[in-house]
């Protein structure tokens, strides 16, 4: 059963709300959001929100919290219709910078790069802790933002960085590890955490023969780069060049360039082509309309970055991938649940302003 609780600003709990209807869409190591139709008797309830409050959804081993990004209310014959839109608190990280230096201010950076290298949960939290976290100058600091134990899960990686978004820094990161990162209101704070995603293709198993997939949709997708060449320092003939490529079923060689002549390092040069290539590599995307049982419900028996095996129909091979984005809604009492797995579904138009947005970033050197 859905509980919607609310919090203020100081993180202090303020008691329950009711919805008619929530809509969540949860993906993997981005913030959640969704949107709450306040129910219509209690409208005026809603009225005690404010700018920096924030809702906490919680269903069973499934708990999401967000702060509020938008009111949109509506009065039709005399009834208040209230809907509130919020993004999870992983939004905060990407609210920040990579400061080179975050121990000062931007006017007083010391080192033209920030860099570190461990285990990706270590990395990861030291970054986040001194860019927004306890580490944090004043200026930049958000209070009640807690930076969960590290384990030194994940696997080894590294950070080379200066003025991107933290979050972009961060999530490819994440998810070459394994590891999903969340941020969860619980007990007066915002809990910033990395776990490790499970492979559960054995244990779980969503197959239409036992109902639980009700409806499915397949795409595959050639990628949009398979040979990667970067650029690192110096100029004309004496610039350095290196390359990675990878091979795939759709048996073409497709070519790009990626700027980082902020770097002459062969490592970072490598580990720059070789996380281009992963973003433009062939994809294979899987919308499943999930019927959920007890032993098969989302925030339990599986989560968002585990990889299942969906055998979607008799004439269609069974597929294990990682689940990327779950869609999940709430109304009349009933849980309705769509899974993606393998690769987020992208239009034609979403695919070329990604490019798009991929090539400026290669040519920004600050």
């Amino acid at each position: 059963m859905l509980t919607i609780g609310m919090r203020d600003e100081t993180y202090r709990y303020r008691g329950l709300l009711k919805a008619s209807k929530v809509e969540l869409i949860t993906r993997l190591n981005e913030p959640d959001t969704f949107i709450v139709d306040v129910a219509p008797e209690l409208a005026q309830q809603a009225t005690r929100l404010r700018e920096g409050w924030g809702l906490v959804l919680h269903d069973g081993g499934l708990r999401v919290s967000g702060v509020i990004t938008a009111f949109h209310r509506t009065a039709k014959d005399n009834a208040l219709e209230v809907e509130v839109t919020c993004t999870s608190e992983l939004v905060f990280l990407k609210d920040r910078l990579t400061y080179p230096d975050p121990s000062h201010p931007e006017d007083q950076q010391t080192t033209a790069r920030y860099q570190d290298r461990g285990p990706a949960e270590t990395i990861i939290k030291r970054i986040a802790a001194r860019n927004l976290g306890p580490g944090a100058i004043p200026t930049r600091r958000i209070d009640g933002f807690h930076i969960t134990d590290d384990g030194g899960r994940g696997s080894t990686a590294a950070i080379d960085t200066r003025l991107k978004n933290l979050l972009e820094t961060l999530t490819p990161i994440a998810t070459t590890a394994g590891l999903r990162m969340t941020a969860i209101y619980q007990d007066g704070k915002i809990n910033f955490d990395t776990t490790p995603f499970k492979n559960r293709a054995r244990a779980v198993r969503l197959s239409y023969l036992s109902g639980e997939v009700v409806g499915w949709e397949m795409t595959d997708r050639v990628g949009t780069a398979t040979a990667v060449v970067v650029g690192g320092q110096g100029e004309g003939e004496d610039r350095r060049l290196t390359s990675q490529t990878r091979t795939d079923s759709w048996l073409r060689r497709i070519e790009i360039f990626k700027d980082r002549r902020d770097s002459d390092n062969p490592e970072t040069l490598t580990a720059a082509a070789n996380e281009e290539l992963e973003k433009t590599k062939s994809e294979r995307s899987m919308k499943i309309t999930l019927y959920e049982t007890e032993t098969r419900r989302l925030g339990e028996a599986f989560n968002i970055g585990d990889t299942v095996t969906i055998d979607a129909a008799a004439h269609v091979t069974p597929y294990s991938a990682q689940i990327v984005e779950a869609k999940i809604s709430w109304e009349n009492n009933t849980r309705t649940v769509e899974l993606t797995i393998g690769a987020l579904d992208t239009t034609l138009r979403q695919a070329e302003i990604e490019r798009l947005r991929n090539e400026v970033a290669a040519l920004a050197t600050i």
